[in-house]
């Protein structure tokens, strides 16, 4: 790679658990992004050969992974550059580094707008109704505490193997494929996920989350049959975790989604196009559940 400051040479190479922290540094205080306390640590111990960072020494400039959903379907995420170190390449040499995981393999994204035309260079193509909307704030309104429901709503947690079953069922139908969310959404010492259930089948879940930035509430996947379940999930996982919702929420919902953010009145920050290489070969998903998005970055959904 090309040499920086005093002839160092810049240095591509996966992440390792202790490169995680100055990732995290890097997008939260450098970048200025906010994201849940363990969002990039749970989703390395899921595929850690797909972090990479290119290294000035021991400063990291840029940082972008490719997280492995199956075989050959692949989901970019963290691709940035310090301001220093940009209009030279590097986010395409990562990129590139990626794609040599499968090079006949399916990758997709959530494409900060000013980037989608690199993107399309790359082979990117922008995938339909598959926009994320970034919300977040201090909520204007929570819900009360005295909400009453035909539904049954439960924290998930190791220690109930059944339901945890029927819970990574109902994720991979909505999916098309299986998902590890055993480590993803529940062995994780921050956060929890609320399922809900009707006659005993599982209709939704969400998922909660600390924000690096101010403690807030990281509200994330959020997946439901009927828009009602979803607003009662929402409902639902504020109440249980009040003093955090008061401080921020931060949300990305999709198209579908929308009308939760409006709810509590929170401000819409962002829009990240998805764009995937191959789409055809995305696998079929119940797109139409998916009312908030994990994150814009590892899951594809």
């Amino acid at each position: 790679m090309e040499s920086g400051q005093e002839g160092q040479q810049l240095q591509l190479r996966n992440l390792t658990d202790q490169d995680l922290i100055a990732s995290e540094h890097f997008w939260t205080e450098e970048l200025g992004f906010d994201m849940a306390r363990n969002h990039m640590r749970r989703w390395h111990l899921v595929d850690p050969e797909g972090f990479f960072g290119i290294f000035l020494g021991d400063t990291l400039i840029a940082t972008g992974a490719a997280v492995k959903q199956t075989s050959e379907l692949f989901f970019i995420g963290s691709i940035g550059v310090r301001e220093s170190h940009r209009g030279k390449g590097l986010c395409r040499q990562i990129i590139n580094r990626l794609f040599e995981r499968c090079p006949e393999g399916t990758f997709a994204l959530f494409a900060v707008p000013e980037c989608i035309q690199m993107y399309r260079k790359l082979g990117f193509e922008i995938v339909d109704n598959g926009t994320a909307y970034v919300y977040g704030g201090r909520a204007a309104t929570l819900p009360s505490d005295n909400i009453k429901s035909a539904f049954r709503f439960e924290v998930v947690d190791s220690n109930k193997p059944e339901l945890v079953r029927r819970l990574i069922e109902y994720d991979a139908r909505l999916h098309g494929f299986e998902r590890p969310i055993g480590t993803t959404l529940i062995d994780d010492d921050d956060g929890s996920t609320v399922v809900c259930s009707m006659e005993g089948s599982i209709v939704g879940f969400v998922r909660i989350a600390s924000s690096k930035r101010d403690g807030g509430a990281f509200i994330g996947p959020l997946y439901a049959d009927y828009s009602e379940v979803a607003y009662l999930l929402l409902e639902d996982i504020l109440v249980r975790n009040r003093a955090q919702a008061e401080i921020s929420v931060s949300i990305f919902v999709s198209s579908r989604g929308g009308f939760l953010a409006e709810k509590l009145k929170l401000e819409l920050r962002d829009d990240y196009p998805k764009c995937c290489t191959n789409p055809d070969r995305i696998p079929t998903m119940e797109v139409d559940k998916i009312f908030a998005f994990d994150s814009t970055d590892f899951a594809i959904c």
